[in-house]
């Protein structure tokens, strides 16, 4: 099934390179460039948790488009991602104020795409841990997105480009 998905983005990107990443793959990444984040990494208990962190030190480290296995091409991104440093879309509605009950909406992180070491990373990764609590896990519970973005409507989802 997610075979299908991921041929649109090797068909509608023929250009760009291709990485798939493992947790064993994303656990090597922090141990050589963020080896004071690889204790926290590998406590969490779930390999949910450890994916959704490793996306933000992939992006941190080399830059590039991030999305999850269910993602589709729908149309190349190429100019988008040529003029626009960083690109995160806002979480669907359904998800946020009807399946969660949340009274605001959050940035879904399973479409990201960002410059190496960008500040939008910094303000929501793990990257950023040493200020934070380490009880905190992730710090995106209540992240509060106060950037200013230019909103372009992306498929069913607003897409904000800084």
């Amino acid at each position: 099934m997610y075979v299908k998905w991921i041929e649109t983005w090797t068909q509608k990107h023929p250009g760009w390179q291709h990485w798939f990443w493992t947790l064993h793959d994303i656990r090597q990444l922090i141990a050589r460039h963020y080896p004071d984040h690889l204790t926290l990494y590998d406590s969490y208990e779930s390999s949910v948790f450890r994916a959704d962190a490793g996306r933000y030190f992939i992006l941190h480290r080399y830059g590039g488009v991030y999305v999850d296995l269910d993602m589709e091409a729908v149309r190349p991104m190429d100019a988008w991602t040529w003029y626009s440093p960083c690109l995160v879309s806002e979480e669907n509605y359904e998800h946020v104020f009807v399946i969660r009950e949340q009274k605001s909406t959050n940035v879904m992180n399973g479409f990201i795409a960002a410059a190496p070491a960008h500040p939008f990373l910094d303000s929501v990764s793990p990257v950023r841990l040493k200020s934070e609590s380490k009880s905190s896990k992730l710090g995106l519970k209540n992240l509060d997105v106060n950037f200013r973005w230019t909103c372009v409507k992306f498929r069913n989802a607003t897409l904000f480009i800084q």
